[in-house]
């Protein structure tokens, strides 16, 4: 299982990830490192290519590569949600 939690702090959004797979924490901390400190309307339009760039899915499980398009959707979701707070 994994845990995905947002802050907003100046127009930057942070993001956080917990979970008890190795490989899962791994594959979160690039996606969060990428998208950390950028405004949430980025999130919703850069998309991660160094992740295909890197052929990181070929490398993964079915369920490991849909995990991680999962962590990205939620990223986006969370930061929509904050720009239609604001």
């Amino acid at each position: 299982m994994m845990y995905l939690y947002s802050s907003v702090h100046e127009n930057s959004i942070y993001f956080n990830a917990s979970s008890e797979a190795l490989i899962s924490r791994g594959l979160a901390a690039l996606l969060i490192r990428f998208y950390n400190g950028r405004p949430p309307e980025e999130v919703l339009k850069v998309a991660p290519t160094f992740i295909d760039a890197l052929r990181i899915p070929s490398l993964l499980s079915p369920s490991r590569a849909n995990g991680l398009m999962s962590l990205h959707l939620k990223m986006k979701q969370q930061a929509l949600a904050y720009i239609q707070i604001n």
